[in-house]
């Protein structure tokens, strides 16, 4: 199943919303702030590269992600806690109200068949609260008296939290989306709102270990995460890769460069050119996606 582009007036619509969530920032021009930000961003980034990789998503849905949840669902978050009296002070408000505005970017992206999996969920879960994560960082910094010390801080102590906390809700999403798996929802759902809520809760509480906390924990729980995703997604490719084969759309080879990390990269270290190795990597995501197309066609059945 082939995704679609992402309509132009979607993206006008988000950069824009981007853009007032992030007027503050614009405006005060701190360079410093921005290459702080960008660098912490990176890191993310990359490890959620790594995390997708059986299928990869598009560059360009990557940074919608990520600009949806600078901006979107900031403002959406702004807007409920104005409606909810008392909303922002209460941790397990927040935490609803916070996954919940992150997890709008489904809409759009299972509309337009970005979802195939789990770890699917993963990736773009990672991806909007990095986003979101920018904003509300850059919020508290401009707030203080040190913007940018305010700024490296939180990126140390919590550029992590939000993909760790919307990974879980929006692999629970999509594992309910694609396999009506009621159980698989609601334990995931439950971490990622209870992880959200003792995070906030455990802010100051905690004596001598902050830094395991609130620094060390949240990556390597997202990389144990991501570890269990790509095994799960690995047994739906091999299972459905073997039906496909049997009806002729997928040869054994194309199976075992899809399912086999190791199989894929020692083809992909024989190609001479980056074009080749593009056209390779494209390929790959398309099978991929066509192996996975079949889940939801299943599940429904």
């Amino acid at each position: 199943m082939e995704t679609r582009k992402i309509p132009k007036a979607l993206w006008v619509a988000t950069i824009v919303l981007a853009v007032l969530a992030n007027s503050e920032l614009l405006q005060a021009g701190n360079s410093g702030l921005l290459i702080s930000s960008a660098i912490a961003a990176l890191v993310v980034y990359k490890v959620t590269l790594w995390a997708d990789a059986y299928e990869h998503e598009t560059r360009e849905s990557l940074i919608f992600t990520g600009i949806f949840g600078c901006g979107v669902s900031v403002l959406v978050t702004i807007f409920l806690y104005e409606l909810i009296p008392g909303g922002s002070d209460s941790n397990f408000v927040v935490a609803l109200v916070e996954e919940g505005s992150k997890a709008l970017v489904l809409l759009p992206l299972i509309r337009l068949r970005y979802i195939n999996s789990w770890t699917d969920g993963l990736v773009f879960g990672s991806m909007a609260g990095l986003g979101f994560s920018i904003t509300e960082d850059f919020m508290y910094a401009l707030s203080s008296e040190s913007p940018l010390v305010t700024l490296i801080g939180r990126e140390i102590y919590s550029i992590f939290g939000h993909s760790v906390f919307s990974a879980f809700l929006f692999a629970a999403i999509c594992a309910a989306y694609l396999h009506s798996r009621k159980t698989i929802f609601l334990v995931m759902f439950t971490l990622a709102i209870g992880t959200h809520w003792a995070w906030n809760s455990g802010a100051g509480l905690i004596e001598g270990g902050q830094f395991v906390v609130y620094a060390v924990l949240p990556p390597v729980v997202f990389v144990l995460l991501a570890v269990f995703l790509r095994s799960q997604e690995k047994s739906e490719l091999k299972l459905l890769g073997k039906k496909s084969i049997e009806l002729g759309e997928l040869t054994a080879e194309e199976l075992d460069l899809a399912a086999n990390l190791k199989q894929r990269k020692r083809y992909r270290r024989q190609l001479d050119t980056s074009a080749q190795k593009e056209e390779f990597d494209n390929k790959i995501s398309a099978d991929v996606r066509k192996i996975l197309g079949t889940i939801k066609t299943q599940s429904s059945s």
